[in-house]
């Protein structure tokens, strides 16, 4: 979970930056992108934690293999 946390801080902390900000577009333009990669970043860890637990339930494979 770390490494997801690292990799979403900047996007979280520029999404918030201009979150309500009308006059910098070049701001909401950041904003935006960081919202972008977000829900990208969402959507893999998902995929990721899907495959996982498919993989958990495969008869032969144990957690470690």
């Amino acid at each position: 979970m770390r490494r997801v946390g690292q990799r979403a801080a900047p996007a979280l902390l520029a999404w918030r930056l201009g979150k309500y900000e009308i006059r910098d577009e070049a701001l909401r333009d950041l904003s935006r992108a960081g919202r972008r990669y977000i829900g990208q970043l969402q959507t893999e860890w998902l995929t990721s934690r899907q495959n996982r637990a498919q993989a958990a339930k495969s008869p032969g494979r144990g957690p470690g293999l």
